[in-house]
């Protein structure tokens, strides 16, 4: 049987690239199969930071390494954490996907990492095609550790339907916020059962009612003769003239 954890996956990344990645971040949180690991969200106050980090790496399904200008040609933390990453990756079975380049920017890889291929999460239209792929990645890496990935609620393009999923088609931000908005409407429109315009209840089986033919709005037939509220049988949505023959009996 598939376990029942979420997938671990790490985030290595320069302080400098922390918007982006964040970014990033947010939408594997969205996923519900995924659980993305960024050092600002996961270590608490007073914990030591780089025992947290190596136990995260170590706990890391996949790692999403992201490289710019600010991780490749400069000095930092970023650089531990990339040893830490790799000699990990040197216990990992051939054909594993564990490491994931991700490039923010036109940036050479550095030297160890040029065996994986890298997508790039840039431009920002390109972005959904580059996240596209990386849930991929990530879902066989899933796969390979038997782990679940549907039937999960999910933010990004999905919506539950009496117990079952329905994905959205993926295509630009445009058609996929037209989608959206099409849904949103149709889970708001309800279908009601017809009321009278004056006393607003709903009608019974065979009872007198009279129907405007210009608007469709309509009325029981004590309403409209015993208040009083019709003058010469005119319609009060439309006002156009209703016929007294239209006072019949009514199978709503």
């Amino acid at each position: 049987m598939p376990d029942t954890r979420k997938l671990r996956v790490f985030l290595c990344h320069a302080s400098q690239d922390k918007p982006v990645v964040r970014e990033l971040y947010r939408k594997l949180l969205e996923v519900g199969w995924i659980d993305p690991w960024l050092d600002e969200e996961n270590i608490l106050p007073g914990q030591d930071w780089d025992l947290e980090i190596e136990k995260a790496v170590e706990a890391a399904d996949a790692v999403l390494v992201c490289l710019s200008n600010n991780s490749v040609t400069k000095e930092g933390y970023v650089q531990h954490e990339l040893r830490l990453i790799l000699d990990m990756a040197d216990y990992k079975p051939e054909e594993t996907i564990y490491v994931i380049p991700v490039r923010l920017s036109d940036c050479p890889a550095p030297r160890r990492l040029r065996k994986w291929q890298y997508v790039d999460y840039f431009p920002s239209d390109k972005k959904s095609s580059a996240y596209r792929q990386l849930l991929k990645s990530m879902q066989l890496r899933a796969e390979s550790l038997r782990l679940k990935t549907r039937g999960e609620s999910s933010k990004t393009g999905e919506t539950e339907n009496q117990g079952r999923k329905f994905e959205l088609p993926q295509g630009s931000p445009q058609k996929t916020d037209q989608l959206l908005g099409i849904f949103s409407k149709l889970n708001d429109f309800k279908v009601k059962d017809p009321v009278c315009e004056v006393c607003h209840k709903p009608f019974r089986f065979l009872e007198q009612a009279a129907t405007c033919a210009s608007c469709g709005a309509r009325y029981h037939k004590l309403c409209g003769v015993k208040l009083g509220t019709f003058d010469k049988y005119t319609c009060l949505k439309c006002g156009k003239p209703i016929a007294a023959k239209e006072f019949r009996l009514s199978a709503v």
